[in-house]
Protein backbone atom coordinates (compact mmCIF):
# COMPACT_ATOMS: atom_id res chain seq x y z
CA UNK A 1 0.00 0.00 0.00
CA UNK A 2 1.32 3.42 -0.93
CA UNK A 3 0.55 6.85 0.47
CA UNK A 4 -2.55 7.22 -1.71
CA UNK A 5 -5.39 5.29 -0.04
CA UNK A 6 -8.29 4.20 -2.18
CA UNK A 7 -6.21 3.36 -5.25
CA UNK A 8 -6.07 0.04 -7.05
CA UNK A 9 -2.77 -1.11 -5.51
CA UNK A 10 -4.21 -1.25 -1.99
CA UNK A 11 -5.39 -4.84 -2.62
CA UNK A 12 -8.57 -4.58 -0.59
CA UNK A 13 -10.20 -7.39 -2.58
CA UNK A 14 -12.54 -9.78 -0.80
CA UNK A 15 -12.05 -13.50 -0.40
CA UNK A 16 -14.92 -15.84 -1.20
CA UNK A 17 -15.60 -16.47 2.48
CA UNK A 18 -15.53 -12.79 3.44
CA UNK A 19 -18.51 -11.68 5.58
CA UNK A 20 -18.48 -8.45 3.58
CA UNK A 21 -19.83 -10.19 0.47
CA UNK A 22 -23.40 -9.23 -0.51
CA UNK A 23 -23.91 -7.24 2.69
CA UNK A 24 -23.71 -3.71 1.30
CA UNK A 25 -26.64 -1.30 1.21
CA UNK A 26 -28.22 -1.08 -2.24
CA UNK A 27 -30.04 2.07 -1.17
CA UNK A 28 -26.87 3.89 -0.05
CA UNK A 29 -26.78 7.46 -1.36
CA UNK A 30 -24.24 7.91 -4.13
CA UNK A 31 -23.66 4.18 -4.65
CA UNK A 32 -21.26 4.07 -7.62
CA UNK A 33 -22.04 1.89 -10.62
CA UNK A 34 -18.47 0.56 -10.79
CA UNK A 35 -15.79 -0.51 -8.31
CA UNK A 36 -12.12 0.57 -8.39
CA UNK A 37 -11.36 -1.92 -11.17
CA UNK A 38 -14.32 -0.90 -13.29
CA UNK A 39 -16.51 -3.90 -12.44
CA UNK A 40 -20.23 -3.54 -11.80
CA UNK A 41 -21.02 -2.85 -8.16
CA UNK A 42 -24.37 -4.67 -8.16
CA UNK A 43 -24.03 -8.38 -9.02
CA UNK A 44 -26.96 -10.74 -8.72
CA UNK A 45 -29.07 -8.12 -6.98
CA UNK A 46 -26.57 -7.55 -4.17
CA UNK A 47 -23.55 -5.36 -3.46
CA UNK A 48 -20.41 -6.09 -1.45
CA UNK A 49 -18.92 -3.90 1.25
CA UNK A 50 -15.59 -2.32 0.43
CA UNK A 51 -13.78 -0.96 -2.60
CA UNK A 52 -14.16 -4.04 -4.82
CA UNK A 53 -16.91 -6.42 -5.86
CA UNK A 54 -15.98 -10.07 -5.57
CA UNK A 55 -15.39 -11.20 -9.16
CA UNK A 56 -17.25 -14.15 -10.62
CA UNK A 57 -15.46 -15.61 -13.64
CA UNK A 58 -17.93 -18.12 -15.01
CA UNK A 59 -16.95 -21.69 -15.74
CA UNK A 60 -18.90 -24.79 -16.82
CA UNK A 61 -18.65 -26.62 -13.47
CA UNK A 62 -18.47 -25.51 -9.84
CA UNK A 63 -17.49 -27.98 -7.11
CA UNK A 64 -18.95 -28.48 -3.62
CA UNK A 65 -17.48 -30.73 -0.93
CA UNK A 66 -18.19 -30.27 2.77
CA UNK A 67 -14.84 -31.91 3.59
CA UNK A 68 -12.69 -29.84 1.23
CA UNK A 69 -9.70 -28.15 2.84
CA UNK A 70 -8.56 -25.81 0.09
CA UNK A 71 -9.47 -22.27 -0.86
CA UNK A 72 -13.28 -22.54 -0.72
CA UNK A 73 -13.46 -21.07 -4.24
CA UNK A 74 -15.41 -23.83 -5.99
CA UNK A 75 -12.79 -24.11 -8.74
CA UNK A 76 -11.77 -27.74 -8.12
CA UNK A 77 -12.43 -30.62 -5.76
CA UNK A 78 -9.51 -29.50 -3.59
CA UNK A 79 -10.77 -25.92 -3.47
CA UNK A 80 -14.47 -26.80 -3.50
CA UNK A 81 -17.10 -24.69 -1.82
CA UNK A 82 -17.80 -26.21 1.56
CA UNK A 83 -21.48 -25.28 1.52
CA UNK A 84 -23.99 -25.96 -1.23
CA UNK A 85 -25.80 -22.57 -1.16
CA UNK A 86 -22.56 -20.88 -2.26
CA UNK A 87 -22.24 -23.25 -5.19
CA UNK A 88 -25.85 -22.79 -6.27
CA UNK A 89 -25.72 -19.00 -5.98
CA UNK A 90 -22.49 -18.79 -7.97
CA UNK A 91 -23.83 -21.09 -10.69
CA UNK A 92 -26.96 -18.95 -10.83
CA UNK A 93 -24.86 -15.90 -11.68
CA UNK A 94 -23.33 -17.81 -14.60
CA UNK A 95 -26.65 -18.79 -16.14
CA UNK A 96 -28.31 -21.81 -17.77
CA UNK A 97 -26.20 -24.89 -18.40
CA UNK A 98 -23.83 -24.24 -15.51
CA UNK A 99 -23.29 -27.38 -13.43
CA UNK A 100 -22.72 -27.85 -9.71
CA UNK A 101 -21.01 -31.13 -8.77
CA UNK A 102 -21.51 -32.14 -5.13
CA UNK A 103 -19.41 -34.70 -3.29
CA UNK A 104 -20.88 -37.32 -1.00
CA UNK A 105 -22.01 -35.97 2.34
CA UNK A 106 -24.93 -34.34 4.11
CA UNK A 107 -25.74 -30.73 3.32
CA UNK A 108 -28.25 -28.47 5.04
CA UNK A 109 -29.71 -25.24 3.61
CA UNK A 110 -28.60 -23.18 6.61
CA UNK A 111 -26.25 -23.49 9.56
CA UNK A 112 -28.81 -21.69 11.69
CA UNK A 113 -32.32 -22.58 12.82
CA UNK A 114 -34.52 -20.64 10.37
CA UNK A 115 -36.97 -23.25 9.10
CA UNK A 116 -38.05 -21.10 6.15
CA UNK A 117 -34.64 -21.30 4.46
CA UNK A 118 -34.28 -23.91 1.74
CA UNK A 119 -31.86 -24.74 -1.03
CA UNK A 120 -32.81 -22.78 -4.16
CA UNK A 121 -31.83 -24.18 -7.53
CA UNK A 122 -31.52 -21.34 -10.06
CA UNK A 123 -33.21 -21.62 -13.41
CA UNK A 124 -31.21 -23.63 -15.90
CA UNK A 125 -28.62 -24.86 -13.40
CA UNK A 126 -27.70 -28.56 -13.35
CA UNK A 127 -27.13 -29.96 -9.85
CA UNK A 128 -25.40 -33.34 -9.77
CA UNK A 129 -24.60 -35.36 -6.65
CA UNK A 130 -22.98 -38.69 -5.91
CA UNK A 131 -19.36 -37.76 -6.51
CA UNK A 132 -16.54 -39.36 -4.55
CA UNK A 133 -14.69 -36.06 -4.33
CA UNK A 134 -12.18 -36.71 -7.08
CA UNK A 135 -14.47 -37.96 -9.84
CA UNK A 136 -13.86 -36.35 -13.21
CA UNK A 137 -17.10 -37.20 -15.05
CA UNK A 138 -20.76 -37.77 -14.09
CA UNK A 139 -20.83 -41.01 -16.06
CA UNK A 140 -18.45 -42.76 -13.64
CA UNK A 141 -20.23 -41.76 -10.44
CA UNK A 142 -21.42 -44.39 -7.96
CA UNK A 143 -24.17 -42.24 -6.49
CA UNK A 144 -25.84 -45.07 -4.57
CA UNK A 145 -22.54 -45.65 -2.74
CA UNK A 146 -21.41 -42.04 -2.42
CA UNK A 147 -24.66 -40.47 -1.32
CA UNK A 148 -25.18 -36.74 -1.60
CA UNK A 149 -27.93 -35.91 0.90
CA UNK A 150 -29.81 -32.62 1.00
CA UNK A 151 -31.19 -32.60 4.51
CA UNK A 152 -33.65 -30.42 6.35
CA UNK A 153 -32.36 -31.59 9.74
CA UNK A 154 -31.13 -28.14 10.79
CA UNK A 155 -31.99 -28.08 14.47
CA UNK A 156 -31.56 -30.74 17.10
CA UNK A 157 -30.32 -33.86 15.28
CA UNK A 158 -33.04 -36.44 14.57
CA UNK A 159 -35.76 -34.19 16.02
CA UNK A 160 -38.13 -33.46 13.15
CA UNK A 161 -40.18 -30.70 14.76
CA UNK A 162 -37.47 -28.08 14.10
CA UNK A 163 -36.54 -29.23 10.59
CA UNK A 164 -36.76 -27.08 7.46
CA UNK A 165 -40.25 -26.65 6.05
CA UNK A 166 -38.90 -27.28 2.56
CA UNK A 167 -35.49 -28.72 1.78
CA UNK A 168 -35.26 -27.49 -1.80
CA UNK A 169 -37.28 -25.08 -3.92
CA UNK A 170 -37.30 -24.41 -7.65
CA UNK A 171 -39.71 -21.74 -8.83
CA UNK A 172 -40.25 -20.60 -12.40
CA UNK A 173 -37.35 -22.67 -13.69
CA UNK A 174 -36.67 -23.10 -17.39
CA UNK A 175 -36.26 -26.39 -19.26
CA UNK A 176 -32.87 -27.89 -18.54
CA UNK A 177 -32.97 -27.21 -14.80
CA UNK A 178 -31.78 -30.55 -13.44
CA UNK A 179 -31.43 -32.53 -10.22
CA UNK A 180 -29.38 -35.68 -10.70
CA UNK A 181 -28.06 -38.18 -8.18
CA UNK A 182 -29.13 -36.56 -4.93
CA UNK A 183 -31.15 -37.72 -1.95
CA UNK A 184 -33.59 -35.32 -0.28
CA UNK A 185 -34.71 -35.94 3.27
CA UNK A 186 -35.68 -34.31 6.53
CA UNK A 187 -38.25 -31.77 5.37
CA UNK A 188 -41.00 -31.17 7.92
CA UNK A 189 -43.84 -28.91 6.88
CA UNK A 190 -46.92 -27.88 8.80
CA UNK A 191 -50.05 -25.82 8.30
CA UNK A 192 -51.46 -24.00 11.30
CA UNK A 193 -50.33 -26.90 13.45
CA UNK A 194 -52.98 -29.18 11.93
CA UNK A 195 -51.44 -30.78 8.88
CA UNK A 196 -47.89 -32.00 8.66
CA UNK A 197 -45.78 -33.75 6.07
CA UNK A 198 -42.22 -34.92 5.85
CA UNK A 199 -39.59 -35.82 3.29
CA UNK A 200 -37.84 -39.11 3.92
CA UNK A 201 -35.05 -40.40 1.75
CA UNK A 202 -36.35 -39.31 -1.64
CA UNK A 203 -33.73 -39.79 -4.32
CA UNK A 204 -33.53 -38.11 -7.72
Amino acid sequence: MDTSPGTADDDLRLSHASPARDTGNLAAPGLPQLDLEGNARVVGGAVDLGAYEFPVVCRPVWYVDADASGGDSGLSWHDAFQDLPSGLATAGLCGPGTEVWVAAGTYTPTEGSDRTISFVIPSGVILRGGFQGSTTAPSVRMWRTYRTILSGDIGIPAQTSDNSYRVLTATGTAPGTTLDGVYIEGGQGSSRGVESWSTRDTWI
